[in-house]
């Protein structure tokens, strides 16, 4: 579970601290952020997706060689074709300095830090990197390990230092440090644990690294994120089984794959419950030389007569609904999910019933945890107010995020948390000035004739 993250000089935030942590330092499992539109809510998101991409950077490495770019070879256009291929290189096996240039704060000269407070097996701990323009300066990751508190490892410009608690055996402890030696700063020690994963027999490293270790690498490479950049919808999903990746359609070898049939009932128990007009859910088949193509369909009633609709025509909102749920069922299986802009095409209503249930489900779990940005003030009727954080900026861009537990303003029924926040008791809304519309119209209008009236005479008024 996330307890806080603490940005500096991270995209738009020059200093800010999200704190999840209620009674006892024990993070919240539910926790929804409203703020006004640039606020820098998604920025937040995507500083956790940040450091889950940079745990891949020597995945990418080791990807590289067997990278196919047969696919670009339909392109005549050699500047074109260039152009494709460096722009696919960039985005799927990107290095941690693509990254750190994406995330560096416009104009920046200070140092990038971002630090994640988590929460595991019932033990704090804290993972914090700092970057300049280039590389990582300086890594830390604390927690304990043996019924110890301590640095698992701390590694910056003046010293190196690893556990012998977390890696006990020397010779790779050794070996360890010799590759920090030859990629730190180029890659995180953590994208290079990763790798050992990636690159040799699991047991080997297992038998290698505390079994607590392991674990914190574990939770902590394991949250799931949809993160909107100006870009793009950015997913990086930590599910249990493949067919909750391609809900929509995809092949399989078998109609009775015993996943896809799991995966089809969820589905039919899920939507059945929240739309009235849909009567059952369940995917089509049909052979193809790789097996069989399987698509998502819905039984409905349209026009008195119940009809079958492929996923693809349906609306964003049920497409939407079906993209939250294998985030829903993750968060459920103990572990971190984190959405940008959540309710984006879904009903006020329909998102307030999805978050009751989602509450309750959560109730169930030890060190499950679902955080969302919003915008919906309808769900403020619902979410208690440890559940709800305010984004706030003022003139100066300097930014606040605080939870509406710590105000001490007494809430009546009538004047609700949605209430007192629309109203701005809380801040992070909307402030806008005054804008007469009509008369920017008349006075774009003008000019644009005026200007058209010059281009034809010249710039002589008397012709």
């Amino acid at each position: 579970m996330i307890s806080y993250i603490e940005l500096h000089n991270f995209k738009s935030f020059s200093n800010i601290t999200f704190d999840l942590r209620g009674p006892h330092g024990i993070p919240k499992k539910l926790a929804f952020l409203y703020g006004e539109n640039g606020s820098g809510k998604s920025n937040l998101c995507g500083s956790l997706f940040f450091i889950n991409q940079s745990f891949e950077t020597v995945k990418n490495q080791l990807s590289m060689p067997n990278l196919d770019l047969s696919q670009f070879d339909l392109l005549n256009d050699p500047k074109m074709k260039e152009e494709f291929i460096s722009k696919f290189i960039h985005t799927r096996y990107y290095s941690l300095e693509d990254l750190i240039s994406k995330y560096w704060t416009i104009d920046g000269t200070d140092p990038m830090e971002i630090k994640i407070g988590f929460y595991h097996d019932k033990k704090d701990g804290f993972y914090y990197c700092k970057f300049n323009k280039n590389s990582v300066i300086e890594e830390r990751l604390y927690y304990t390990v043996n019924e110890r508190a301590g640095d698992i490892f701390l590694i910056n410009s003046e010293c190196t230092i690893l556990s012998p608690s977390a890696f006990s055996n020397t010779k790779y402890r050794r070996e360890l440090l010799e590759n920090i030696e030859k990629f730190w700063g180029k890659h995180t020690f953590m994208a290079i644990l990763f790798g050992e994963f990636d690159s040799k027999n699991h047991k080997y490293v297992s038998d290698r690294i505390s079994p607590n270790l392991e674990s914190v690498l574990k939770s902590l490479k394991n949250c799931s994120i949809l993160y909107k950049s100006t870009e793009s919808d950015n997913y990086k999903l930590a599910i249990p089984f493949r067919f909750l990746r391609q809900l929509d359609s995809g092949v399989i070898n078998s109609t009775k794959d015993p996943e896809l049939l799991a995966v089809e009932e969820l589905l039919n128990t899920c939507f059945t419950q929240l739309y009235s007009d849909i009567k059952k859910v369940y995917y089509k088949f049909q052979k193809t030389d790789n097996g069989y193509q399987y698509e998502l369909f819905f039984n409905k009633v349209c026009a008195g007569k119940e009809c079958s609709v492929p996923i693809s025509l349906e609306s964003t909102g049920t497409q939407k609904i079906l993209d939250l749920i294998p985030l829903l069922f993750t968060c459920t299986l103990n572990t971190t999910v984190l959405v940008d802009e959540v309710d984006t095409g879904i009903h006020d209503l329909l998102m307030q019933d999805i978050v009751n249930i989602l509450q309750d489900a959560l109730d169930e779990t030890d060190e499950g945890q679902f955080i969302a940005t919003t915008h919906n003030t309808l769900l403020l009727d619902s979410l208690k107010p440890e559940n709800v954080y305010i984004l706030r900026s003022d003139i100066l861009g300097h930014k606040q995020i605080s939870c509406v537990s710590e105000y001490t303003l007494r809430t009546h029924k009538n004047n609700s948390i949605r209430h007192r926040y629309l109203n701005g008791i809380y801040q992070g809304i909307p402030e806008i000035a005054y804008i007469d519309f009509t008369e920017l119209v008349a006075d774009t209008m003008d000019k644009v004739k005026s200007s058209k009236k010059n281009a034809l005479t010249g710039g002589n008024e008397n012709a």
